[in-house]
């Protein structure tokens, strides 16, 4: 259970920068604000069934994800933005927590967001806001991917999203195919068609790959609604896409 000793009160958590990001980059700052999204997210469901926080923190693993390091986990807590506890096996029907010293990261740590985490969580909205509205900002955001089939590497500008280590033919397929057309918003489904195999499922799978265990996750992406087109976009940012 929570344990007051150990929290960060109100006026603690008050006393602590809520804005102050120093050169943080956009790249930490997106990885930071989706962390905080789904942290702030779950204290509103505790909040909405009358339960402890604590029941419903998430633990740290579920973040990494999202290309969270721990320092990244570690700065978060020393500015007061989360609290964190080792969940340890549960005494009936609750989650029970031990409180570790200090900065201490251990593989079952969970995180709670605090007000101090939700104000940089708002501080951050408002940065990438501006940031989208900034001209130089909307002519990277219309900058195009590229993969190197070679080295089975895929970047967008000079950012590397993916490395392929392991056999993946259908997401190269798709990749290779964005390329070759010089990635337009839209392509058709480039995967051959198989009599036992369902090409829609296939294409959803797909996809679901791609978007997975990216580097730094600036690319999206998706169907076209009909199952039968790949679409890609930039990370954040909304772009109407047509059917061909």
């Amino acid at each position: 259970m929570h344990d007051p000793k150990n929290a960060l009160s109100h006026e603690e958590a008050a006393e602590r920068p809520t804005t102050d990001l120093f050169d943080t980059g956009r790249l930490v700052q997106v990885r930071l604000r989706e962390a905080l999204a789904q942290l702030d997210q779950a204290i509103r469901y505790a909040s909405d069934v009358h339960y402890d926080p604590w029941q419903f923190s998430i633990p740290a693993t579920h973040l990494e994800p999202l290309g969270l390091s721990q320092s990244d986990l570690r700065w978060l807590v020393a500015k007061g933005c989360v609290q964190h506890a080792v969940e340890i096996e549960p005494d009936g029907k609750r989650r029970q927590f031990r409180y570790p010293e200090a900065l201490t990261i251990a593989p079952s740590t969970c995180l709670v967001i605090t007000e101090t985490g939700q104000q940089l969580l708002e501080t951050l909205r408002r940065h990438e806001a501006s940031a989208l509205a900034a001209p130089h900002m909307i002519a990277a955001a219309m900058c195009r991917p590229r993969w190197d089939r070679v080295r089975y590497e895929l970047y967008f500008g000079d950012a590397l999203i993916k490395r392929f280590r392991l056999p993946a033919p259908n997401q190269k397929r798709v990749l290779a195919a964005f390329e070759e057309e010089h990635w337009p918003p839209r392509i058709d489904d480039p995967l051959p068609p198989h009599p036992e195999i369902d090409s829609k499922r296939r294409l959803h799978h797909t996809l679901i790959a791609l978007n997975r265990n990216q580097k730094q996750r600036l690319i999206q992406f998706h169907g076209d609604g009909t199952g039968q087109g790949v679409c890609w976009t930039p990370r954040g940012i909304t772009v109407s896409v047509e059917n061909r």
